[in-house]
């Protein structure tokens, strides 16, 4: 009878993170890739012609969009499709992904890449090559977190030992192998595993109940038939019983048969045809062999497989008693065996040959690197030291230009500072001249009348006259005096303050002034109110001389840390390019709203009134 061990699982970490890991965009075209991918598994052994002719219209696509990923899964796709008939070119296509992969830094891909390499470096038997790749597929995925590719590379590491007969080594990995699959559920990695554990096993019990716990596994992974086909087989070649050597043998053919298996269904075959023998049933046993898995081996020109069968077909013939037709297939056999070993050694050495030709141009270009890399890091120190002087003299520049805004921000600060003193002596005289009128207007009144009484004539009607234009002289110069100085720091508040100057304004003019304030002082400050004072008293000054008829507007509000005044009036608006420099008062307003760190907003036209919106930040107290 003749086994089939199990060998690593193969991956498609590409399709779980494609969409990971690729460009937006490109998910239609990783779609059709997958669709592809899916087909030339299919067709990689039924029909390989036409699995290549897939993987190089997958190729097309993905050099037309541009997107890496795409085709780093196609040069992928290339080495798959060749890796059943061309070795050497499937290896070139490989390590083409691997370059892509590492060039535009696709590394969940790469765990999967440096595995395909290391199965065909072990097909070379380029063991020291195969365990160096499958180590760094290890050490990615490890960092990655792809387990299913550590699984992977922990049993081909276990397969590799097992060849070398380090049975210690090989039994380790396959048991990590088996850990890490059961741990983040990889149930076909998981069957694999242990499968491979149970070559360990000698009792024939203890191996076949492992045997099963793997087919369990497998059975819940979709997908697994080729692995289970196997294990089918290896389960039969267990087997002392020829009755269960032939039902496992069948189940194997019928996966194989619907997959396309012909490996498998050869070794399935092979295995009843010595069933059948045990079983003294030559006639089915010659079936088994020379009408069902021969044939098989013709169509595939599989000449390995073909020297195993015509050797079995030996045994069968000399148990029927047909030495003579026996020892023709036994020496035909042979020369198979031959030319097989040379066809394979043929294959092998091409194959090996292509990897130390890509491992030497890849270390001339490391060497070239090398000494690029060293050129670079002369380069690179130059431009640092250049860099540096750069950044003393950039460090100077700026020092130097602190140095010189802080002494402007100084100065500025200084002559806001003397602004501010200045601004307050002005409101003291102003203040001062306001008390020696108002003085003035009373003495006037009081003198005055006192001549009248004591020069007083029998016209009573010049007399009262007299003394009314005393009385509005005398309360003019009072509301002079208001003007220049709103008593600020006196008894009144901020309100009455400005309804005060409404009302002054309106008995002076005529004007009437819709004056809309809730607040006695809104959280003004005192050099705030002054300021402000003085730009509403310049905003109705304006509007009295100018408004004929109609009302004037002024709205006082507190809003979100600001203070807001608004002004409206209907008089006749002016052109602002004609008024520019000529406005002192317009001037004053702006003056003084920057001086409060605030905002003034004048809006006019001639014909349609004016509107000013003034925005001052509130000072904490």
């Amino acid at each position: 009878m003749y086994i089939i061990f199990l060998y690593g699982c193969s991956t498609n970490s590409s399709w779980d993170n494609a969409k990971e890991a690729g460009k937006t965009g490109t998910s239609g075209l990783q779609d059709s890739l997958k669709q592809m991918d899916s087909l030339l598994d299919l067709n990689k052994i039924r029909n390989n012609p036409f699995a290549r002719s897939l993987a190089h219209r997958a190729f097309s696509m993905a050099v037309k969009t541009n997107d890496p990923v795409s085709k780093t899964k196609a040069f992928e796709m290339l080495g798959l499709a060749y890796s059943y008939t061309d070795k050497d070119s499937s290896y070139l296509f490989y390590k083409e992904a691997l370059l892509d992969a590492q060039n535009n830094r696709i590394t969940k891909e790469l765990p999967g890449i440096y595995y395909s390499l290391a199965m065909l470096s072990t097909d070379a038997n380029n063991y020291s090559g195969a365990i160096s790749l499958l180590d760094s597929c290890r050490r990615l995925a490890a960092g990655n977190k792809q387990y299913k590719d550590l699984a992977n590379a922990y049993n081909s590491l276990g397969n590799i030992y097992f060849d070398v007969k380090n049975f210690t080594l090989s039994h380790s990995m396959y048991d990590s192998s088996y850990r890490i699959s059961v741990k983040f559920s990889y149930p076909l990695q998981a069957g694999v595993a242990l499968a491979n554990l149970a070559k360990f096993d000698s009792a024939l019990d203890i191996s076949l109940v492992k045997y099963y716990t793997a087919l369990n596994y497998m059975k819940t992974k979709p997908g697994s038939e080729e692995e289970i086909a196997l294990l089918y087989n290896n389960i039969a070649y267990r087997h002392t019983n020829a009755d269960s050597v032939l039902f496992y043998s069948e189940k194997a053919i019928g996966l194989a048969k619907a997959h396309t298996l012909p490996a498998v269904e050869m070794g399935a075959y092979n295995n009843m045809a010595y069933a059948y023998l045990d079983k003294k049933n030559i006639s089915k046993a010659e079936t088994c062999l020379k009408e069902m898995a021969i044939p098989i081996a013709l169509k595939y020109e599989n000449i390995d497989w073909q020297a195993s069968l015509y050797d079995s077909y030996a045994d069968v013939l000399a148990a029927k008693g047909n030495d003579t037709e026996a020892l023709k297939y036994e020496k035909d056999a042979y020369k198979l065996k031959e030319k097989a070993q040379i066809k394979f050694a043929s294959r092998q050495v091409r194959l090996l040959a292509v990897i130390l030709e890509v491992k030497e141009k890849e270390e001339m270009i490391w060497q070239k690197d090398k000494s690029l890399r060293a050129r670079t890091a002369n380069l690179q120190l130059t431009i640092f030291i250049i860099i540096v002087l750069l950044l003393a003299i950039a460090i100077f520049i700026l020092a130097f230009s602190g140095y010189t805004v802080r002494n402007r921000l100084q100065y500025q600060k200084l002559l806001a500072e003397s602004a501010k003193k200045l601004i307050r002596l002005e409101e003291s005289d102003k203040a001062r001249v306001a008390a020696e009128i108002h003085d003035i207007a009373g003495l006037l009144l009081y003198t005055k009348a006192n001549l009248v009484e004591i020069s007083e004539t029998e016209d009573r009607k010049v007399n009262n006259g007299f003394t009314h234009e005393l009385g509005l002289l005398s309360e003019r110069l009072r509301l002079l005096s208001h003007r220049i100085s709103p008593a600020l720091e006196h008894d009144l508040d901020f309100q009455e303050i400005i309804t005060g100057l409404c009302n002054d304004l309106t008995s002076l003019s005529g004007i009437t002034f819709h004056l809309n304030m809730k607040q006695p002082d809104y959280g003004l400050s005192d050099d705030q109110k002054v300021q402000i004072y003085r730009i509403i008293q310049e905003l109705l000054i304006n509007g009295v001389k100018y408004v004929k008829s109609g009302n004037i507007d002024l709205s006082l509000e507190s809003q979100l840390g600001n203070f807001f005044v608004f002004y409206r009036d209907e008089g006749p608006g002016f052109d602002l390019e004609f008024i520019k420099d000529k406005g002192l008062g317009i001037h004053n307003i702006f003056e003084r709203c920057k001086f409060l760190g605030g905002i003034a907003s004048l809006k006019t036209v001639p014909g349609n009134g004016t509107e000013w919106t003034i925005s001052i930040p509130l000072i904490k107290k």
